[in-house]
């Protein structure tokens, strides 16, 4: 077995062209991948709030078209992709606070259909485009500001009944739409502003309930929040501390991937994404960390932080998206730098020969065992921390608080034989290792 792990190491985060490029201030930063190349679309104070995208060339960042293309200002900003074409969706203020969508042909950006073609506000959007198919989800003015969800083709159309959602309203949204199937998840103001999730059903042409209303820990609040992989959705939100939190669809019940609140401290501009090999992946503003950009990802048992924080200050609207030859690539408001917009990456391709030297701290003997085992983490003997025993299924064995020794004795003797997973946590950095037990 292959154990998929991830921890702070050597790599460090690294600027894409100059921090801090946009003209000026800049809000609601979204970032896309296309090919090799990240593009990023904000609502730019510089040009009165309206929507810039810009592309980085190899050597600077140079703007799509012309600065400030939207007629008026642009609100919840999103950039999605299909081909080599971005597209973006916002709230038009130029046409009475609907939604709009455009793209850019090469020359211009033109209007995706009809321009504000919502039939009321739609001030809260998310927007992702499936197979060539641009789809948007909405908080609905008409219909008490639930969510809408419509899809293009050959004109806007509605998917399933409009403010179709639970509550009586929302302000949170997040879409995320595979093989033609969408889902959503929102705040959920008929359960206590927490987190519900709905799916839709092209059989009888319904949005359906995914497990529990409102199952997250405490409120709902995130950015882009929902992902969904080979059918399976998750949805980053609140633990019961106000931490990051992943929770998982598992059958009918959402349950946390691994740690519940495995940010240092309450977590805001939530955002998760799955990687190529289907990989979880989280970024967030993490006030544990002076609310800088932190990004952490799943190695089978937990979310490991991925090097240091990706930002030198305050990090807002944190997006996220992966290149096909292995980087990650942050935008986010920086604080920092004049609340401008600055892009980081990191080279994951590169971190994965760094993770048997973290491995090389954790020495567990013997393996296989009969559930009497010893394990040493070279050079943090005396560190308090956490140690995890697990199935593979993510069930927890045993949790206890530990403090490192020169050699620590663990002793699980009521377990079946099998594949377990024994991880010890010190100071949020993860340190798992694979145990095979025979009785």
């Amino acid at each position: 077995m292959i154990l998929n792990v991830s921890s702070a190491n050597a790599q460090t985060w690294s600027s894409v062209g100059s921090k801090a490029f946009s003209a000026g201030e800049a809000f609601n930063q979204s970032i896309a991948v296309i090919g090799e190349v990240p593009y990023v679309a904000y609502m730019d104070r510089a040009n009165g709030d309206k929507a810039t995208v810009m592309k980085y060339n190899g050597e600077a960042w140079e703007v799509v078209g012309v600065a400030g293309f939207t007629e008026g200002k642009a609100s919840s900003l999103k950039l999605s992709a299909s081909g080599v074409t971005p597209y973006v969706a916002f709230c038009d203020e130029a046409n009475g606070k609907r939604a709009s969508v455009m793209k850019f042909d090469g020359t211009e950006w033109v209007y995706v259909g009809s321009e504000g073609f919502t039939e009321n506000i739609a001030d809260v959007i998310s927007f992702v485009i499936d197979a060539g198919v641009p789809w948007i989800a909405f908080s609905d003015a008409v219909y008490s500001s639930k969510v809408t969800v419509m899809k293009y083709s050959d004109g806007w159309t509605k998917v399933g009944n409009p403010g179709f959602s639970t509550g009586w309203m929302t302000n949170v949204i997040a879409l995320a739409v595979e093989n033609s199937t969408p889902y959503v998840a929102y705040r959920d103001y008929g359960a206590s502003y927490k987190a519900s999730a709905m799916k839709f059903n092209s059989t009888s042409s319904s949005w359906e309930l995914l497990g529990t209303e409102g199952f997250s820990a405490r409120t709902h609040d995130a950015y882009h929040c929902m992902a969904v992989h080979n059918g399976t959705p998750y949805v980053a939100s609140w633990g019961t501390d106000a931490g990051a939190t992943l929770y998982k669809l598992d059958g009918n019940n959402w349950v946390p991937l691994g740690t519940e609140n495995f940010s240092v401290g309450q977590a805001g501009y939530l955002t998760v994404r799955i990687a190529g090999d289907g990989t979880p992946f989280v970024v967030c503003s993490d006030h544990g960390q002076g609310e800088k950009a932190t990004l952490c990802k799943y190695n089978g048992s937990g979310l490991d932080m991925i090097g240091e924080p990706a930002s030198q200050g305050e990090a807002n609207y944190t997006d996220l998206a992966f290149s096909e030859s292995g980087f990650a690539y942050i935008v986010f408001r920086d604080g920092y730098n004049m609340r401008r917009t600055t892009v980081m990456k990191y080279d994951l391709a590169s971190s994965v020969s760094e993770i048997g030297e973290m491995k090389k701290k954790l020495k567990v003997f013997p393996n296989p065992g009969n559930g009497t085992f010893y394990f040493e983490l070279s050079g943090l003997e005396g560190k308090t921390g956490k140690l995890q025993f697990t199935d593979l299924s993510g069930n927890k064995i045993v949790t206890r608080q530990i403090v490192v020794e020169p050699k620590n004795k663990v002793i699980f003797p009521e377990v079946k034989s099998g594949i377990y997973i024994l991880n010890v946590n010190i100071n949020k950095v993860e340190y798992p290792e694979t145990l095979f037990i025979k009785q």
